[in-house]
């Protein structure tokens, strides 16, 4: 009787599981921009800046702006990796490096 039960609970998951994992499946969207990953009802950590997080993993931030140089990126708020020189990459594979301030020997 015991063994039936536990029988009956297992197959009871793999329905629900299957059941879910379909209509998961169905419900995927091709998502390129954040607005989209929202439009997909995809879930938003509203932090500075907010972020959209799609179910396969991918990360798309709300950035108002156009980043254009290593300090715009760091405003927008993405990873800046501490190595020598900085440098911040943005969601979509852009690098900007921190720029070093030139020697000037008349300045020294």
């Amino acid at each position: 009787m015991t063994k039936n039960l536990i029988k009956k609970i297992g197959t009871g998951i793999a329905l629900v599981g299957a059941l879910v994992g379909t209509a998961y499946a169905g419900n995927s969207k091709k998502v390129t921009n954040f607005q989209e990953c929202v439009d997909a009802g995809y879930t938003v950590f509203e932090i500075n800046p907010p972020f959209c997080k799609t179910p396969d993993g991918k990360v798309f931030r709300e950035v108002e702006k156009k980043v254009t140089n290593f300090q715009e990126c760091v405003d927008a708020g993405y990873i800046v990796f501490e190595i020598n020189p900085p440098y911040c990459t943005t969601d979509d594979g852009k690098v900007f490096a921190k720029a070093e301030k030139k020697f000037d020997p008349r300045n020294w």
